[in-house]
């Protein structure tokens, strides 16, 4: 299986996850989506905006960078140390704060749950068309800049996504089981 390859299996992966997160949610109390337990916290509907930002971002840096004209450098143990380094982060308790200054902090206001998911698949269904469309020699590079991660491949971009999905659906469903014995 070639790296594109892979990386679209991934792909339909992540896109059933998402699909299986927004069935839970469909079968749960609406008015627990902005349910917060501590004022520092994020809401259902905060946690699924940022999820929906910061993949929608992801794929704007790679659009703009291949506008540019960037090069990019080729994958190697780096990336590798770098991955392994993001999956063992993702099943840890340690909470990683979303940094503020690349736009992926929610808005605790004005946000509705079917704008999130409509926006959320139109971003899946574009971020599809957009990496099919790609050439199979950009799936060896290190084109994607994680903030905290470094430059990762664009099948380990993807993994990030799931892992990131993962746990904070994991902090969703302990948001609206707080709210359930709240309210």
């Amino acid at each position: 299986m070639s790296n594109k390859e892979k990386a679209l299996h991934q792909l339909e992966t992540i896109d059933h996850q998402l699909e299986a997160l927004i069935s839970f949610l469909e079968n749960e109390n609406s008015q627990h989506f902005t349910y917060v337990e501590q004022a520092t916290d994020w809401s259902c509907l905060q946690i699924l905006k940022h999820l929906e930002m910061a993949e929608t971002l992801s794929i704007n840096y790679l659009k703009y960078k291949l506008k540019e004209g960037k090069s990019f450098p080729k994958a190697g143990l780096k990336q590798v140390y770098a991955s392994w380094i993001m999956k063992k982060a993702y099943k840890s308790k340690k909470k990683f704060v979303a940094p503020e200054s690349q736009g992926l902090v929610p808005a605790k206001e004005g946000l509705d749950y079917d704008e999130i998911i409509i926006s959320y698949r139109n971003h899946r269904a574009k971020q599809k068309q957009f990496l099919t469309g790609l050439e199979e020699k950009y799936y060896g590079y290190a084109m994607y800049k994680h903030p905290f991660f470094g430059r990762l491949t664009l099948s380990q971009m993807l993994t990030f996504y799931e892992g990131h999905v993962e746990r904070h659906e994991k902090q969703i469903r302990r948001t609206l089981e707080s709210a359930k014995r709240t309210v």
